[in-house]
């Protein structure tokens, strides 16, 4: 691992580069409301920071790319290398926080909170002086980029994909100042995006492949396992327990990460089939109007809800038991990765609107998986499942009642489930691959 006694201060900021800045942080402050919905998330330094600590900058756009760098954050703590982090969107909020506890239990955490604006990337760069910047996909800024070239520091995006951000990082920072260019290094997942991003970059030694770490966090959690085949969380136990009178029939679906945009192109999501069975609904947004139209939709279409956040203060619930069709809707956090190792077919929602889910936490109890279109090309994770013949992608009515008419009435088999393990611990071991790439800057 490279060391520097010293950290490369800014050069001369080129006269086009001044006038950037300043225009997009006179812009940013007047737009950018971030802190007033997520005060808690604001920027801070840890009371033993000091400049020569050095610490890896972890930055993610939002919950979803955090989720990807989590494993890798927490082996850098593990190795007492400092920890600064910060995330861009607001949606990030839960999972920052309690990556920071996690961070913070290893003596990792060195400060953090909602990342500068840009314009304003310079300023933090030279506070907290970074060995290294690591972000994932395609999270890009020219003025990030420009920054991180004047202090010299290494960026290094995870899961690289070449996608419109990145180029545009790259041409607009090129433009503003041809001579400052990071020293970049893409760590890619899936063999697709190779070719582009060594096209692109020019610098075949830039570009490396890496496995995902994101499977990593799926393998702690198999291993955190009760005893028996059942992979299980505190609430999820609550769950089961309080639902045991109702004796719910197999086989299980699980909606997961559901939006009404996914109802109204699949309404057959929720019919009933022939045999006595159980739907688990799990909404993304777990309150509001959101919740009140799917209640209303699933109800017309003649199953028995109950809600999960409301089980406790239901009395007798023996006395429901029977061929009745029951939904069970979870209206709370912390129970989908749960119940995703108990059912035996899978919808993820997100395809007929926002953009298809995660895909990777379903598939690790062997149960087919459906996914709508949109996003579905984007993720790495969905074009290897796909290959494999356990994710099945759907673009209408007629799709998803073939699909149906295969999977309707099977239960997947222990056997299967154990398969399903195997290959996930066979996926694992992506945050040593990017835990070293980032030491050796």
């Amino acid at each position: 691992m490279q060391r520097h006694s010293t950290f490369s201060r800014a050069r001369n900021t080129p006269v086009l580069v001044t006038l950037y800045r300043a225009f997009f942080s006179f812009l940013f402050l007047l737009v950018d409301r971030r802190l007033k919905s997520v005060p808690r998330l604001k920027w801070e330094l840890h009371s033993r920071f000091d400049s020569t600590l050095r610490p890896i900058w972890i930055h993610a756009a939002s919950a979803g790319e955090l989720e990807g760098l989590k494993t890798v954050a927490l082996e850098l703590a593990r190795q007492q290398i400092p920890i600064f982090m910060t995330v861009f969107s607001p949606s990030a909020e839960r999972p920052f926080l309690k990556l920071k506890e996690q961070l913070q239990a290893l003596g990792g955490w060195l400060g953090g909170g909602l990342s500068p604006t840009e314009g304003a990337w310079l300023e933090v760069f030279e506070a907290i002086q970074p060995r290294a910047f690591v972000t994932a996909k395609y999270e890009a800024w020219p003025d990030l980029w420009l920054s991180a070239a004047q202090v010299r520091v290494p960026i290094v995006i995870v899961g690289a994909q070449l996608r419109f951000s990145i180029r545009m990082a790259k041409w607009i920072s090129t433009v503003l100042s041809p001579s400052s260019q990071p020293s970049l290094e893409l760590l890619y997942f899936n063999d697709d995006h190779e070719k582009d991003l060594k096209d692109w970059s020019k610098r075949s030694d830039q570009v490396k492949k890496v496995r995902d770490p994101r499977w990593d966090a799926l393998v702690d959690f198999a291993n955190g396992r009760s005893a028996g085949d059942r992979l299980k969380s505190e609430r999820w136990e609550q769950i089961l327990a309080r639902l045991a009178p109702l004796e719910l029939p197999r086989p299980w679906t699980v909606l997961g990460n559901l939006w009404t945009s996914d109802i109204k192109r699949l309404p057959a999501l929720l019919s009933p089939g022939a045999e006595p069975s159980t739907l688990w609904v799990v909404p993304h947004q777990v309150s509001g109007r959101e919740v009140e139209r799917q209640l209303e939709l699933i109800g017309s279409r003649g199953w028995r809800v109950i809600r999960t956040s409301q089980i406790e203060q239901m009395k007798d619930l023996k006395r429901l038991s029977g061929s009745h069709q029951t939904c069970i809707f979870v209206d709370e956090l912390g129970v989908l990765k749960s119940l995703y190792f108990e059912a035996d077919q899978v919808y993820v929602g997100g395809g007929f609107g926002q953009g298809v889910h995660n895909v990777m936490e379903p598939s690790v109890a062997g149960a087919p998986i459906l996914i709508g279109p949109k996003g579905a090309d984007r993720f790495a994770e969905v074009l290897e499942l796909t290959k494999e013949g356990q994710v099945s992608l759907v673009l209408g009515e007629s799709d998803l009642h073939t699909i149906w008419s295969l999977i309707r009435s099977k239960i997947v088999s222990p056997e299967s489930r154990q398969r399903a393990l195997e290959k996930l611990r066979s996926r694992a071991g992506g945050t040593q691959d990017v835990t070293v790439e980032i030491l050796r800057h």
